[in-house]
């Protein structure tokens, strides 16, 4: 079975990098606005896969469930690298076999490039 996991950090801790040039309710509002945009294209993605959203972000987490996705709940996020570690162990043990990882901020894909992704792997 094929599916997207989006790793989301909580808003308010997002783009810490750009904070010498942006202020925290800047930065959380452009990562609001990038995974808005992200779960816009995701959603239009033609291709039979689950999508799995993990996060301690409640903002994400609702749209998530708003679109029918599966959400994995983090009490804490201690980093990327092991929030999406242990969101694909919990996908592998539902059966999942090929797991296409999205960060939210790629704001130019287009749903045909995350299929092409999907149809080049072939069956899973």
């Amino acid at each position: 079975m094929k599916a997207i996991l989006i790793p989301v950090k909580e808003f308010c801790y997002s783009k810490k990098r750009l904070a010498p040039h942006f202020p925290a309710q800047a930065r959380a509002g452009l990562a609001t606005a990038l995974c808005e945009d992200m779960f816009r294209t995701v959603s239009a993605v033609r291709t039979d896969t689950r999508v799995f959203v993990v996060s301690a972000e409640a903002h994400a987490l609702a749209l998530a469930h708003d679109m029918g996705w599966e959400t994995i709940v983090e009490t804490a996020q201690i980093s990327e690298s092991q929030s999406v570690d242990a969101a694909s162990r919990h996908c592998a043990g539902l059966g999942v076999t090929a797991l296409l990882r999205l960060p939210i901020d790629i704001p130019l894909l287009e749903p045909a490039d995350i299929e092409d992704i999907f149809v080049a792997l072939g069956p899973a």
